[in-house]
């Protein structure tokens, strides 16, 4: 399960509040009490879904108001209201594939499953629930299907839902096989920290704590304390937690932000991580399953150093740092995690290495670009540390590198992603497959949504994404290779999540069809899907730096 915690977030419990407010049925009524809301909110809805594809979200939209007011009235059927606007904001959802959108609806049918359970339409919302997960997260959708019978034995979707649940049960098997799990914890209950890793930069840091199980923990921040000589500081007390014998209590940080973690036992059973910083702007802390970790982000001011007078900047994109220089390129898998194998054995691990190799040396050939690689040997590198490398070297894109594997040897082609939500059902088998490399259930969706709403880079991403699959199909056809050209989609990838720059996954053939894995074997193959998405990149750097010199008036 993910957890997040943000200090800055009156902006959602102000967003739930006005979902509360506009949705509890016995609010005082606008005005004087006009009847036949829900009907013409009903009647909207029906009118709107008449129009089969041609109907819009804002279409849909626009029947929100007539159940809004018919919730402030005692007359109007409170189930029925949450039905159809959970019915409205789903099928918003399946159109744009908007957070937003996802969350409404899965408010309004969660209202009638908790507070209107009696509703003979309990049973249907919490069917829907599983139905809207099952684009981006086939498990939770798995675990939503279950609970009809659970909660609703009675009902009449008992049957439908577990149907439904026996078909995302096969899905599940082939994208997250059984993995034994060895539990480490004592006869007398206790978990131990076993290991402090840190990524850092000259004003961001990453600190992931394993433990040798889930543990319970809370997350708190001092100020500086100057008469003590302390600086501001962040800590975590781990619950029921011993501090494993091999652990340093204290490790030195030299990057000017972060100047040292120490761990200790604060008590009998609780263990403590203090990180003492020059200064915290913001953070963010969520944990990972399968091993089970803790992850610490924190961005803080930059330190103030002593430095010549600046160059004389000729042009708007230095100015603004809109000028792409510094890109991070990250090899998918490697080490243990050997990623898709094809049909006579090849690793997509040695793949994507070989073909990030290439991308550099063609990028920096190119001059310009001062590139980095997230790993250049077969080595192990978990989800978090990847953006964690992007981020600590304040690169200006990151692209991810990966081959695609289906059950069904004849699929084939190119696809492109970055980060969103998305109501494609294949994206989010891709993703689902992706990320069960770092053994990481989505179990808790409404806390990824809200990390989600943090990220700023969306819109550039998706620019990326386009500028990178053009330019790749384009110089794959023009060797004649045939592969099917599968878009660029949008889907909730970890190895994205948290990233500070545009950052995209490159999919970048399925090394499960025969035909292309022959492809992939072969050295020229691989030098094409690097000067496709070389010139993808260099196609995007360019129009970044045109846009800034239009805004200038050149």
């Amino acid at each position: 399960m993910i957890r997040i915690y943000h200090h800055r977030i009156f902006w959602i419990v102000a967003l739930i509040a006005t979902f509360s407010y506009n949705c509890t049925a016995t609010t005082v009524a606008y005005g004087q009490e006009e009847p036949g809301y829900y009907e013409k909110g009903r009647d909207c809805y029906r009118r709107v879904l008449s129009l089969g594809k041609k109907a819009t979200p804002d279409m849909f939209k626009s029947c929100v108001e007539h159940f809004d007011r018919a919730l402030q009235s005692t007359k109007a059927p409170p189930d029925k209201c949450h039905y159809y606007l959970g019915q409205i904001y789903h099928r918003c959802f399946d159109m744009s594939g908007k957070q937003s959108d996802f969350l409404k609806a899965l408010f309004h049918y969660r209202t009638i499953t908790q507070h209107l359970s009696r509703s003979n339409l309990a049973d249907d919302a919490q069917f829907l629930i599983g139905i809207l997960y099952s684009s981006v997260d086939i498990e939770q959708a798995y675990k939503e299907l279950k609970k009809v019978e659970e909660l609703f034995p009675n009902g009449d979707m008992r049957n439908k839902a577990a149907q439904k649940a026996k078909e995302l049960e096969k899905q599940i098997a082939f994208l997250h096989p059984e993995v034994k799990k060895e539990s480490t914890t004592t006869d007398t209950g206790l978990i131990y920290l076993e290991e402090v890793y840190h990524w850092s930069g000259t004003d961001y840091t990453r600190v992931v704590l394993h433990t040798s199980s889930p543990v319970r923990y809370e997350v708190d921040t001092l100020p500086a304390d100057p008469k003590a000589q302390k600086p501001p500081r962040l800590f975590l007390d781990l619950f029921s937690c011993h501090v494993g014998e091999n652990l340093e209590n204290r490790i030195t940080v030299t990057d000017g932000f972060l100047r040292q973690i120490r761990v200790g036992q604060f008590n009998s059973s609780t263990a403590r991580v203090v990180l003492d910083l020059e200064s915290i702007r913001d953070y963010r802390v969520f944990t990972l399953e399968n091993p089970f970790r803790i992850v610490v982000d924190i961005l803080g001011k930059e330190p103030k150093k002593v430095v010549s007078p600046p160059p004389v900047l000729d042009s708007l994109p230095e100015q603004l740092h809109l000028d792409i220089r510094t890109i991070v390129i990250d090899p998918g898998h490697g080490g243990k995690d050997k990623g898709a194998i094809g049909p006579t054995g090849l690793y997509e691990k040695d793949v994507t290495l070989a073909i990030a190799k290439e991308l550099k040396r063609i990028l920096e050939q190119r001059g310009g670009y001062e590139v980095y690689l997230t790993r250049t040997t077969d080595k192990f590198l978990s989800l978090e540390q990847r953006t964690a490398i992007a981020n600590a070297k304040k690169a200006d894109l990151f692209i991810s590198i990966h081959t695609n594997a289906h059950e069904d040897p004849r699929l084939g082609g190119v696809e492109t992603y970055f980060l969103n939500f998305s109501a494609d059902k294949e994206a989010a088998r891709v993703a689902a497959l992706e990320n069960a490399i770092a053994e990481h259930k989505l179990s808790d969706l409404e806390a990824i949504l809200r990390d989600l709403l943090f990220i700023t880079k969306l819109q550039e991403s998706s620019q990326l994404a386009q500028s990178v699959h053009q330019h790749l199909v384009k110089e794959l056809r023009k060797r004649k290779t045939h592969l099917r050209d599968l878009g660029v989609k949008q889907a909730p990838f970890y190895v994205l999540m948290g990233a500070n720059m545009p950052a995209i996954l490159v999919e970048v053939a399925f090394i499960s069809n025969p035909k292309e894995e022959k492809l992939l074997k072969n050295k020229i193959y691989v030098k094409y899907i690097a000067e496709g998405l070389a010139s993808g990149i260099t196609d995007y750097a360019q129009t970044v730096a045109g846009i800034a010199r239009v805004r200038e008036g050149r």
